[in-house]
């Protein structure tokens, strides 16, 4: 009684306000998978044959909204300025796989759907010149998982993905 419902979605904002300035409670929960990058093991073309693909933890399951992670293990060549396949993927199982966590055994990891995008060249890179890239993601509050792909010299390009949609 004396809830008007046409302003909940008003109260829920500025409640959220409060909470993002420390005077609230704030309900946690994260994501409710680990998310992965695929990428192709590095080995000779067989005419043919898919390369085999491993699976590189960017956000276990449980992260944060509001929080980011860097896989500080690796270096990844990114070719910018033309189109190219990036494959998530995620577990509803693999609870205890951390940030940066290489799996080869793709058991429990289920291929998400793929993104095609062509990244664009910026100052000083060319369209079609390999970039060496580390990988940091980031969980939003309204629920997208941005992988950045961050260059030596600082320069970065976003991949959003949306962990809340429908992933069949």
């Amino acid at each position: 009684e004396g809830t008007d419902l046409d302003l909940a979605g008003a109260h829920g904002a500025a409640y959220y306000g409060l909470v993002r300035r420390g005077k609230g409670v704030r309900i946690r929960g994260g994501t409710a998978r680990s998310y992965y990058v695929g990428v192709e093991s590095s080995m000779p073309a067989v005419p043919g044959m898919a390369p085999p693909q491993k699976a590189i933890c960017v956000a276990p399951m449980g992260m944060e909204e509001g929080s980011d992670a860097e896989v500080a293990a690796e270096e990844f060549g990114l070719v910018v300025g033309e189109p190219a396949e990036f494959r998530f993927l995620s577990s509803t199982v693999r609870a205890d796989d951390q940030v940066g966590a290489v799996h080869e055994d793709l058991d429990g990891i289920e291929e998400t759907a793929p993104m095609e995008v062509a990244l664009p060249p910026s100052p000083g890179i060319a369209a079609g010149q390999l970039v060496p890239v580390k990988l940091r993601a980031h969980v939003t509050e309204v629920g997208t998982l941005e992988v950045w792909c961050v260059a030596r010299d600082g320069q970065k390009w976003k991949l959003e993905y949306d962990t809340r949609g429908d992933k069949r």
